[in-house]
């Protein structure tokens, strides 16, 4: 399920708009939460940019513009450290595209390249390239732009932890497929080594369902030291690890009213499972952990409405969307599920979140019309 990156943005703008506009307070939950904006960046810059990390000890944002996919280094002030591309050919060229920019160390960066694993300055200078931890299949972007590397603390010594998201295993149609493929490895930047870790557990709905429900790509979040959060499209149950020691450290079911809801497919015939809810975002603000769960448009009714003319305007459409793309967030910390999170003081607001370590998440202002700068909002969530 790789997919139009566009129809994504489009669908979860809607969903949030949606889901501030509905109250969906249907569990039962000792408190209630709200996102308050603690702070702001403003970026006098045009083009439209995407947030790739966040440097807790500079206090620096890593942006990639999405026009001529520059990277830059922005600091707490709005004002540029460095900006480089390094997908124009050259002696620092990281191939036609990536899947993903973290800030390492105090003065590198690490680039998840088409062919290779990058390390470089902050000004952009390769360093060093390092081949995959495991042979490649093939390469994916994944929809709604999960995160694929994450730098973590091991016993004082920092490594990575990348997403691979097309290894070489058996056909992906099939239980061995799920079984025994890992997607998850730490690495160890002096070495190259990699080692697989936070595998899918047996109980886990990819393992245990006997159907093919897609790949089942994990995506996660680092939200303290060397401990990870991680989430399934279809599967119910959030799972906290320790990279270190790749040990479970706690499974938490989300609320039964916001399971996946899912068709499968045998693993012999063809055809794609139809999905009616998903989880489609796992982020951070310190201990609260965040997962973004929406409802889809079913398969019929979506086909029927793209075959109206401009359907888009239809207003079969908007009804469509009134009904099924209903977006809600989730809130968690490692030891149980907390409450609903309600986002509607910092709207309208972005698809992308940008976790951090610290008690805050960041997040792009949006605007109805166009704008010769960027606003960067530093979200907090507070007792409401």
């Amino acid at each position: 399920m790789k997919h139009t990156l566009i129809n994504t943005m489009a669908i979860l703008a809607i969903a949030c708009l949606v889901s501030c506009s509905e109250n969906q307070n249907t569990e039962t939950t000792t408190k209630s939460y709200k996102a308050v904006v603690a702070d702001s960046v403003v970026f006098n810059y045009l083009p439209e940019v995407q947030l790739k990390d966040y440097d807790e000890e500079s206090e620096q944002l890593l942006l990639k513009d999405r026009s001529s996919q520059k990277i830059i280094i922005l600091n707490k002030s709005g004002r540029i450290e460095a900006e480089f591309n390094p997908f124009v050919e050259g002696p620092n060229y990281v191939g036609p595209w990536d899947f993903g920019w973290i800030f390492f160390g105090e003065d590198s960066l690490i680039c998840y390249g088409q062919t290779h694993i990058y390390l470089l300055t902050r000004e952009g200078e390769i360093i060093n390239k390092m081949p995959f931890p495991v042979e490649i299949e093939s390469q994916w972007l994944l929809d709604f732009d999960p995160r694929t590397l994450f730098n973590y603390t091991d016993k004082e010594k920092e490594k990575f932890v990348a997403m691979i998201s097309g290894p070489l295993g058996p056909k992906p149609r099939t239980q061995a497929f799920q079984d025994s493929v890992n997607m998850v490895y730490s690495i160890d930047l002096n070495t190259g080594q990699g080692n697989a870790i936070m595998p899918k557990l047996p109980e886990s709905t990819y393992r245990s369902a006997g159907e093919y429900l897609g790949r089942g790509w994990p995506y996660m979040v680092n939200y303290s030291g060397s401990k990870f959060a991680q989430m399934y499209e279809l599967d119910p149950s959030v799972y906290f690890w320790n990279a270190d020691k790749n040990e479970l450290i706690n499974s938490i079911k989300i609320p039964e009213t916001y399971w996946p809801e899912y068709k499968g497919v045998a693993f012999e015939e063809k055809g794609k499972p139809e999905i009616l809810r998903h989880n489609v975002n796992i982020f951070s603000a310190g201990k609260f952990i965040i997962v973004q769960n929406l409802g889809r448009i079913p398969d019929e009714l979506d086909k029927q409405i793209k075959q109206l003319d401009n359907w888009q305007e239809s207003e079969e459409y908007k009804s469509a969307i009134r009904k099924y793309l209903k977006s809600v967030y989730l809130l968690f910390d490692e030891n149980q599920y907390l409450g609903e999170l309600d986002i509607t003081e910092i709207t309208p607001i972005s698809w992308l979140k940008l976790d951090t370590k610290e008690d805050f998440f960041w997040v792009q202002r949006t605007y109805n019309d166009e704008r010769d700068y960027r606003t960067f909002l530093k979200v907090k969530i507070v007792e409401d």
